[in-house]
């Protein structure tokens, strides 16, 4: 994705997650959106679980992996045509 999403609240408060993947879903349906959530790879939704179909692991609402197997997951994902754009929290650890 060459441009950058700012998701702001009327508060000005840090969004929750489950916002900013509706504000991306919103503009790019068929990209995945993986956040880094400290030492882990988290997505929502529908992202979910095409991940899931695609790399053959168990689902439920979310899917989550070991950070250091990213590189891998996405390169699967890639190699069977999906859009996958990685998302870093603002003040996370990652």
């Amino acid at each position: 994705m060459s441009e950058m999403h700012h998701i702001i609240t009327e508060t000005n408060e840090k969004p929750d997650r489950l916002t900013v993947w509706r504000g991306i879903k919103s503009k790019h349906p068929d990209v995945l959106v993986i956040f880094r959530d400290k030492n882990a790879a988290v997505l929502l939704e529908g992202d979910a679980e095409e991940a899931a179909r695609t790399l053959g692991i168990p689902v439920s609402r979310h899917v989550r992996w070991p950070w250091h197997e990213t590189e891998m997951n996405v390169a699967r994902l890639i190699a069977h045509g999906k859009r996958v754009t990685i998302c870093e929290e603002p003040g996370g650890d990652g």
